[in-house]
């Protein structure tokens, strides 16, 4: 009787640590364990028969008390599944081996509201920067063609964005030739002007040809390569002062041009005069007006902490739009910011090879 006893309490203890590593494992094997020990086995019977036999023996005995759980079916008992061991396989495997070191997070920090609308927060801005990205850049997935003279005018402006941006396109030109100091367009020109091609600018060019699109207006176009190529500014406000700098360009362009007088007609005594007053008075007062808006010039950018439409358009301008080059440039010595973003735009890698590269003309 004393060794029944003492077996008994052997499976007792056996018992009782079974059932606390089934229990620290997980909540879901916990009825499992407690199944397992219930009164309705043959152990725990046995064990209840041998206890309740102890009782009434005339030698020192210790009381025991099972305390179990009664179980619905015997179903609950069979050996679970393939698929259920796998998961509790990978239930049992602590955090700290399925995640790195440096993800480790508390729990606390993991289930606070700040934590979470952090996470929302990050994931929101990634999913609109991907959006935007999706709609920009078009440009280069789909090769653009540029439509104007063999001549820089209206459309140089529009090569230099893409240029700057290092952007492939295509340069369509239309040679045409000098006769009486009146210019002289290749046959395809008004082939093509027959066929439909310019009817987005009113029969006139130039025109962008891009996705499906044709884009009329020098200015518009400028906006549309601009933007997609991310010289547009980061938000609404730098667009706008973007496009205010460019019509403050123009300003100074239409000057010019009413001093310049006809381009392709040899300059009279009245245009001279005109000129030495725009390179002598006029023109400085333009620039150091223009030097005013400059935003950011100490580092080589009109608008914002970037290339911009607005750079491209001042770099152009005073760079090839005047017949003295060098007139023009001491016109606005007195003007560091503007002469600065000038430099910058001019040692662009794009911005030198196309200078190298782009055909010769004299307009």
């Amino acid at each position: 009787r004393g060794q029944e006893i003492r077996r008994a309490r052997r499976i007792y203890n056996k018992s009782i640590n079974k059932m606390s590593l089934i229990l620290s494992t997980s909540s879901a094997t916990s009825f499992r364990a407690s199944a397992s020990y219930s009164p309705s086995s043959s152990s725990s019977r046995r064990l209840g028969h041998l206890l309740a036999s102890s009782s009434s023996s005339k030698h020192s005995t210790t009381k025991f008390v099972i305390e179990a759980r009664n179980t619905s079916s015997a179903k609950q008992l069979a050996p679970s599944s393939k698929k259920e061991k796998q998961q509790r396989q990978q239930r049992s495997v602590p955090v700290e081996a399925q995640t790195p070191e440096f993800l480790m997070v508390s729990k606390d920090v993991v289930s606070s509201q700040p934590f979470a609308f952090f996470v929302g927060f990050v994931g929101a801005i990634a999913i609109i920067k991907a959006h935007k990205r999706d709609k920009t850049n078009t440009l280069r997935k789909t090769t653009a063609v540029l439509r104007y003279f063999d001549a820089k005018g209206a459309a140089e402006v529009i090569r230099t964005l893409f240029a700057a941006a290092e952007c492939d396109y295509e340069d369509f030109r239309y040679k045409f030739n000098m006769v009486d100091n009146k210019p002289k367009i290749e046959k395809q020109h008004p082939l093509d002007k027959e066929r439909g091609l310019f009817k987005q600018n009113l029969d006139r060019l130039p025109i962008l040809e891009h996705a499906g699109m044709s884009i009329g207006q020098s200015k518009t176009i400028e906006r549309y390569v601009a933007r997609d190529l991310g010289m547009y500014g980061k938000n609404m406000a730098e667009s706008w002062r973007i496009d205010a700098f460019g019509e403050h360009v123009r300003d100074v362009k239409d000057a010019w041009a009413k001093v310049r007088g006809n381009p392709f007609a040899p300059p009279d005594d009245e245009q001279i005069a005109k000129k030495e007053k725009w390179y002598n008075e006029d023109m400085t007062k333009w620039c150091e007006r223009l030097e005013k808006v400059i935003e950011n010039g100490e580092e080589g950018f009109v608008v914002g902490d970037k290339l911009s439409l607005a750079d491209v358009v001042l770099y152009v301008t005073m760079t090839q739009t005047f017949d003295d080059a060098a007139r023009a440039e001491k016109a606005r010595e007195s003007c560091p910011k503007m002469n600065r973003v000038i430099e910058n735009v001019g040692n662009l890698p794009g911005i030198k090879s196309w200078l190298t590269s782009r055909p010769e003309n004299r307009f």
